[in-house]
């Protein structure tokens, strides 16, 4: 995948991580990196992805969306 491709991933699963489905790694895991849907879905939506690209970038929006929720709580900010 190229760059933008990428970038485009990573957004969409950022946005698609909520507290409930990503409170925690075994819970993302099962919600994301184990769920053939979603695997479906990315298929469907990214062609041209490879597997490993798509474990990478998942973990990445992971990892930062738990940065952002440790920050936002970390502050005592609700948005």
């Amino acid at each position: 995948m190229d760059e933008a491709t990428c970038e485009k991933l990573y957004r969409y699963l950022v946005q698609a991580l909520d507290e409930e489905n990503a409170r925690d790694l075994e819970t993302f895991g099962q919600n994301f990196l184990q769920n053939g849907a979603m695997w479906d879905i990315i298929a469907d939506n990214f062609p041209t992805a490879k597997a490993s690209e798509v474990r990478r970038i998942m973990m990445r929006a992971f990892e930062s969306w738990q940065q952002a929720q440790a920050a936002l709580h970390g502050n005592g900010h609700v948005h």
